[in-house]
């Protein structure tokens, strides 16, 4: 349409990808004039043409699959098979989660039916402890549970009589209160 809108006298190569042959409607409405050039394909038989080597577009390989029984069956065979060709591609952390995840929603998307729960049992996503962001989320919660350990117990020995607190700790109360001062800005800074 945009080529007819523009009287463009540029060639061109239109691809038309029917995510099913049902929707391929085999007929001849769409044409052009060489040097142009149609490719009507459908998607499941690319992807079956391609194999393992889908790169990115492996995401769309549960296309290939009908709702029949048979393949249905097949699907938590499948599933484990296509997340890995995603991991083995080698991009970055968040890269490899969206498109992980868009192998979900290709997968929910053919089989509408499944929960997500019975999704996420075929396709193991990474556990949250063993990605670059669970890591530092981690080390965040530990250096605050050491910060609230510390205020705790300042607070514990500011609450006892100055004679215990003079034997327990060197530091006069002024002190100690400027340090409790310091970790509860800390702690505010971190909420």
């Amino acid at each position: 349409m945009w080529y007819e809108e523009n009287d463009s006298s540029r060639p061109f190569v239109l691809v038309v990808l029917f995510t099913d042959e049902k929707y391929d409607p085999d007929n001849r409405m769409l044409s052009c004039r060489p040097p142009c050039r149609l490719i009507r394909k459908n998607l499941a038989d690319c992807l079956k043409g391609i194999g393992k080597h889908a790169g990115v577009l492996a995401v769309l390989k549960p296309l290939i699959l009908s709702d029949s029984k048979k393949d249905r069956a097949r699907l938590p065979e499948l599933a484990p098979q296509w997340e890995e060709e995603v991991r083995s591609l080698d991009l970055p952390e968040h890269e490899t989660k969206e498109v992980t995840e868009l192998l979900v929603y290709a997968v929910m998307q053919r089989f509408s039916d499944l929960s997500l729960e019975e999704v996420k049992k075929m396709i193991q996503l990474t556990p949250l402890d063993k990605t670059v962001a669970g890591q530092e989320l981690i080390l965040i919660g530990v250096e605050k549970g050491e910060m609230i350990g510390k205020i705790q117990t300042i607070q514990h020995v500011l609450k006892r009589p100055v004679s215990s607190r003079e034997k327990l700790l060197p530091k006069d109360i002024y002190e100690l209160k400027t340090i409790l001062g310091k970790l509860e800005s800390a702690m505010d800074m971190m909420r």
